[in-house]
This record gives C-alpha cells, sequence and structure tokens, in this order.
C-alpha cells in the first residue's frame, strides 16, 4: 500500500492534512496520537469507509481487512457461523464453485479457476477447523448455531475479529482489537499477531499489547504522519529524549531573549545617564555627549535587530493531569475511601484495591 498526500475532512474540519507513507512487506505499524488526532478516521480512510479529499492511495492489488466496531442490525437474525461465511465471503465463493462443477466445461473453466484460487486463498476448504481455533482462541463458548442478536456487545466483537482473521486479508487495519476482550483472548490474539506474516496498522491503548506486536510507529499529529522504524517502548524513550532536547533549547532560546532586552534597556539608561552628566566645559560635554550617544545608538540598534532576527521554536509543554472532586463543604471532611475492592470479569479478577484520597 502506499498512500501520498491523503488528507480527510470531517463536517468542513480537515482532520488529516497531508499524510504519505509506504506500507511494506512485514511492516506492523502502530498508529498512535493523542484522542481526537484522527487515527480512527484514517484507517476509515484506507479502508474506503469514508471519503478522501485529496490524495492517492494505491492498494497495489492487496485486500483490505478492516475490523469494525459492531455488526449491523440486520444480520441479527443469522446464526454465527452464516454470519462468518457471509462476511467472510465464503458462502458466495461455495457456491459458484458448486454451480460451475455442476457445467464444468471448455467455456467456463477459466472462470471456475479464478473462483477456485479466490477460494483457496481465504483456506476455504479449511474453514471450520480456523473457525473453531480462533473462537477457541478468543475464549468465545456459545454455539456457533446461536443467532447474532442473541450476543452480547463483548461477544459481538469477538465475532468481528474471528471474521476479520477468517478472511485472510493482506493488510489489516485494527482499531482498538482488544476492547472487550478478556486477559486470555488478549494474549491469543497478541501472539497470532506476532505469528502473523500479514502487514497490519494497529490503534491500541494497550501498550504492552501494542509493544509487543509492532516494529513501527506512525505518530498522527496536526494531521501529518511522523515515522519512527522501531519498537513501541523505543518510540516512547526517543520522543522523550526529543522533548528533553526540544525543551532545552527552547528554555536556552527564551534566556536569550532576556539577556537582549535587559542588555537593551542598559544601553538606554547609560545613554541617558551620559546626557544628564555634568561637565566644567561646555565644548568637551557636547564632545562626549555626541560621542557616547552614536555609541550607544549603534549598539541598541544591534541588539534590537538580534531580538528582532531571534527564532524562538514552536514548543508544547506537556499538560498535567488535572481533576475536580466536589463535594458539600457544610457536611465536613469526606474522604474517598476504597475498602478490599475486587475488580474483573469471567475468570480474571484484580488483587485486593486499598485506597484513601484525602480532601
Amino acid at each position: 500500500m502506499n498512500v501520498k498526500h491523503l488528507s480527510v475532512s470531517i463536517d468542513e474540519n480537515e482532520i488529516i492534512k497531508d499524510v504519505s507513507f509506504n506500507l511494506n512487506n512485514s511492516d506492523k505499524v502502530g498508529l498512535v496520537g493523542v484522542n481526537g488526532s484522527g487515527k480512527s478516521t484514517l484507517l476509515k480512510a484506507l479502508a474506503k469507509e469514508i471519503t478522501i479529499d485529496n490524495g492517492n492511495i494505491n492498494y497495489l492489488e492487496e485486500s483490505i481487512g478492516y475490523l469494525r466496531q459492531e455488526i449491523p442490525h440486520t444480520y441479527d437474525n443469522l446464526t454465527i457461523v452464516n454470519y462468518l461465511k457471509q462476511s467472510t465471503g465464503i458462502n458466495k465463493l461455495e457456491l459458484k464453485l458448486k454451480q460451475l462443477e455442476e457445467n464444468l466445461n471448455e467455456q467456463n473453466m477459466d472462470e471456475y479457476g479464478e473462483i477456485l484460487n479466490q477460494f483457496l486463498a481465504i483456506d476455504g476448504y479449511n474453514f471450520n477447523e480456523n473457525l473453531t481455533y480462533i473462537l477457541n482462541g478468543l475464549c468465545f463458548s456459545k454455539s456457533i448455531d446461536m443467532p447474532i442478536k442473541k450476543l452480547s456487545g463483548g461477544e459481538k466483537i469477538k465475532i468481528l475479529l474471528a471474521s476479520l482473521l477468517l478472511a485472510n486479508n493482506d493488510i489489516l487495519l485494527l482499531d482498538e482489537p482488544t476492547n472487550n476482550l478478556d486477559k486470555e483472548a488478549v494474549e491469543w490474539l497478541e501472539n497470532y499477531l506476532k505469528k502473523s506474516n500479514k502487514k497490519m496498522i494497529i490503534v491500541s491503548h494497550d501498550e504492552i499489547f501494542l509493544d509487543s506486536i509492532v516494529n513501527k510507529i506512525y505518530e498522527l499529529k496536526n494531521g501529518i504522519i511522523e515515522i519512527y522504524s522501531m519498537t513501541y517502548k523505543t518510540y516512547l524513550y526517543e520522543k522523550e529524549q526529543k522533548y528533553q532536547r526540544e525543551l532545552e533549547e527552547y528554555e536556552k532560546t527564551l534566556e536569550e531573549k532576556e539577556r537582549i532586552k535587559k542588555q537593551i534597556q542598559k544601553s538606554k539608561e547609560w545613554a541617558n545617564k551620559g546626557v544628564n552628566k555634568k561637565s566644567y566645559n561646555d565644548n568637551d560635554k557636547l564632545a562626549n555627549n555626541y560621542a557616547k550617544e552614536k555609541t550607544n545608538t549603534s549598539n541598541i540598534s544591534k541588539l534590537t535587530r538580534s531580538l528582532e532576527n531571534l527564532n524562538i521554536p514552536k514548543f508544547e509543554t506537556k499538560k498535567d493531569i488535572n481533576f475536580f472532586l466536589d463535594y458539600d463543604y457544610g457536611k465536613g471532611k469526606q474522604d474517598i475511601i476504597i475498602d478490599n475492592l475486587v475488580c474483573g470479569y469471567n475468570d480474571f479478577q484484580t488483587p485486593l484495591l486499598n485506597l484513601e484520597i484525602p480532601f
């Protein structure tokens, strides 16, 4: 996949401004950026889910698998297995192969070969075995003959993941793939993607999951992408080092600005003192003041030009996380106390949590 100068707008707001990159063989990319930076928008654009404004996406005849966040209600009455066959396209290929095999001849032989190749590309003959393997890995225990509408939100996510993996596409676009997955399912998916030879772009808040899979980072900021050919942990380290270097440069520039401003002020004060200083000889006084004024005017002009030419780099300081807890002061001091709390789901539970937040 080659992407050149891609731009995308949502409600007249330009979210993606100028994105270019090549997704090469063995690339497993972590797409990162602050909330609202456009990560999901970019994945949708790459998956042809939304219209792009400008630029070009060359898919190089590669098939795209995009992880959607929900199953449309039009599939509610389908059983899980029928939904998976339909979403992966296996049912159509099976039906077409059957029709062609019933009347196979020289005229339809080429078509039969093309459909058969598509069927083999998604490992159609091993569909049931692959389905069982993937659902077991995702810790899905319900019957595959159950209707989609009877599944919980978390169970539907697992079915969407299963559909994506069964389709055997060349490129995987994964937007928060670990949402609603239990610990065992996350670990299985992590190992599955690590072993996969597919190209992929992953958006995830799970840093451990991300770091264990990706070998490249695309940082999306202000509508453009900066590429780091490294793991997620190495990227975090490099980002911190870069931040410290930029902070040092920024602070030095501000210090230089203040130094020049002080020099200008001192030169002006010194010039004023020279003009007001008494002299026994009016001619000497005039000559001295002229020389001093000329020297200081020249000095002040140079300093002023230095100040005007001083390039202060753009720099965004890290923002502290703040939150406000409000309570009724009339009822006196009320701390937040967590006593022996256990959180979890299914077979996963946290240890006992004890915490006191004083006011």
